[in-house]
């Protein structure tokens, strides 16, 4: 049996109508209640949020705790160290290394030239000395000791009582140290300028 052109459209509807009617029913209607869930959350998160009134007196014992707590921090460490306590940074490096079972193989040296710079060489303004009042003063120093050692003495500087970085690490050995390590250390710690 022949199908005509009429035939043929009404079946093309017809397959048309059921596609539309599918896809209702299968992907349009689950789809239309993700929205109406979503529309609900929405509700909910806007009364949330617009039950959230922060008022000036919020804000303003909010700044007075940042304050105190910037105050404690500044008592607990200081940033700096004065430029006459060289050797007191020094002792307390030495007792932190020979803490975290280091050998001292030289004599810790600071950098004597940003210790006593040229006074009456050019002042650069860009420097965060000019603009903070506080030198760094770089120190190099010659351990020896295991990895595990190092990485204990490195993670010991957040309990110094002052501001201290690491800056180049060397670290090289030989078979007749081995597992020991040889540590060539630069660290920075921060001076005040007077």
């Amino acid at each position: 049996m022949k199908f005509g052109y009429r035939e043929k459209i009404i079946a093309a509807s017809a397959v048309l109508a059921l596609v539309v009617i599918g896809w209702y029913m299968f992907y349009y209607s689950p789809k239309k209640g993700e929205v109406v869930n979503m529309r609900v959350e929405i509700q909910r998160i806007q009364r949330d949020i617009s039950s959230m009134n922060v008022t000036d007196s919020m804000l303003v014992s909010l700044r007075e705790e940042i304050v105190t707590l910037q105050a404690s921090a500044r008592s607990s460490i200081k940033l700096s160290v004065p430029e006459d306590s060289i050797l007191y940074v020094k002792e307390v490096l030495e007792r932190h290394i020979q803490g975290s079972n280091l050998i001292i193989t030289q004599n810790i040296k600071p950098n004597i030239d940003k210790m006593f710079p040229d006074v009456n060489a050019f002042a650069d303004t860009s420097t965060l000395e000019s603009k903070t009042g506080i030198r760094p003063i770089d120190m190099e120093m010659s351990l020896q000791g295991s990895f595990e050692d190092l990485v204990h003495f490195l993670e010991g500087f957040t309990n110094f009582p002052f501001l201290i970085r690491a800056g180049k690490i060397v670290i090289n050995t030989d078979d007749f140290l081995y597992p020991e390590l040889i540590i060539d250390l630069t660290v920075y710690i921060f001076v005040e300028v007077s």
